[in-house]
């Protein structure tokens, strides 16, 4: 005979009329069908680390209530649900948890729970934008601070969101966002004034390098922001992608003749690369799929041009390839995004400098048109972030 554990994918299987308490170190996932009523309660956040991962399974034909070990509501899973709860923040015996629940087969499965998320703009610096596995955008709620050409990534299981550029000076303002939408607090003290500087995650760490008015570069983990090497001379308005969770691919920006480059965060370097073939360029937006880096759009300003191209880098062949353009025409100061096994372009201004709702995804070479941002938005260029 098979057991429950084997015939539900590995996960646990509980029946339950009273409320149960999740034991981390015994399985992370668990296939529940409950009486009508009944809690689920997460384990002593104290006990477990940041970025613990727990997956609850409905297949039962009751809701059941996911609660911390305070007894807070987190949210509910309804009869064939699954849904996944991460701890962003420990320390506490309640700790602070995200839950995103989706529904079995819809278009998101269990294991790829990345709404994607667009933070301020030019216009609407404290909007709060996600679009989930529906393919609908929603608007959250505002961040605590102003963000317009700022830097966005994953802090472990949280999005960041760090900077605004305004009349010219840069912000250390930071704000975190779990993947319920909610904005978390008492997390992290701020490290470096940010604005048009670029930004990639890589090992559940955020990276900034450079800004306007300074070449530093910082390292966010969940506990503390560290130095890391500094670029060779300033350089804003370009943009970063990680390839993988050791290398980050720094592409154009301003000055526009300054050369791309990779950062090594295991060995703390750069090591530049080759210019695309295109002419180099500002504001534009990248992604990254497979390992391959994906330059996107931009502007340059003497001559004044606006671009649809794309192009790909590839890493391991030090090369770049011209790919299918943005077939939406020419777009800069959007927001490019990596997650679900896709990039994204959202926004962004156009050939006469007007702000755009269009969002984009793309997949082995091709364009998909995406639903509408429920505004127009620019000034976003780092500021997206899967989680």
């Amino acid at each position: 005979m098979i057991s429950a554990s084997k015939f539900y994918g590995g996960a646990i299987y509980r029946s339950i009329s009273a409320t149960l308490t999740i034991n981390h170190r015994f399985r992370r996932a668990w296939s529940i069908a409950s009486t009508a009523g009944q809690n689920v309660d997460m384990p002593d956040a104290r006990q477990a680390v940041a970025g613990t991962t727990i997956y609850l399974i409905n297949v039962g034909s009751n809701t059941f209530t996911v609660r911390d070990s305070a007894g807070n509501t987190l949210g509910t899973v309804a009869a064939g649900a699954a849904a996944q709860c991460i701890l962003a923040v420990a320390g506490t015996k309640a700790g602070v948890w995200a839950l995103r629940s989706r529904a079995l087969g819809t278009k998101s499965a269990l294991l790829e729970f990345l709404d994607i998320f667009i933070i301020g703009g030019t216009g609407s610096a404290t909007a709060n934008t996600s679009l989930n596995s529906g393919g609908v955008w929603t608007t959250g709620t505002p961040s605590p601070r102003n963000h317009v050409e700022a830097c966005a990534g994953r802090i472990g299981a949280l999005g960041a969101v760090i900077g605004n550029f305004a009349i010219d000076a840069a912000s250390d303002d930071l704000d975190l966002i779990d993947g319920s939408g909610s904005w978390v607090t008492g997390y992290l003290s701020d490290a470096i004034a940010v604005g048009r500087g670029m930004s990639a995650s890589m090992a559940g760490k955020m990276y900034v390098f450079g800004s306007s008015g300074t070449v530093a570069s910082v390292e966010f983990s969940r506990l503390a922001s560290v130095a890391v090497e500094p670029q060779s001379i300033e350089k804003t308005r370009g943009t970063a992608t990680a390839i993988s969770k050791a290398w980050a691919i720094l592409i154009s920006g301003e000055p526009v003749s300054t050369p791309n480059c990779a950062y090594n965060r295991v060995g703390d370097f750069y090591e530049t690369i080759a210019n695309y073939s295109n002419p180099t360029r500002r504001s534009l937006a990248s992604f990254a799929q497979n390992g391959i880096a994906y330059a996107v759009g931009g502007r340059r300003d003497s001559p004044t041009t606006r671009y649809d191209v794309v192009e790909a880098f590839d890493f391991l062949a030090k090369t770049w390839a011209p790919m299918t353009p943005i077939p939406i025409g020419s777009r800069y100061s959007g927001c490019g995004i990596s997650g679900n096994a896709r990039g994204y372009y959202a926004g962004g201004l156009d050939a006469s400098d007007a702000a755009q709702t269009g969002v984009l995804s793309y997949v082995a070479d091709t364009w998909t048109v995406e639903a509408s941002l429920p505004g127009a938005r620019s000034g976003i260029d780092n500021s997206g972030v899967a989680i």
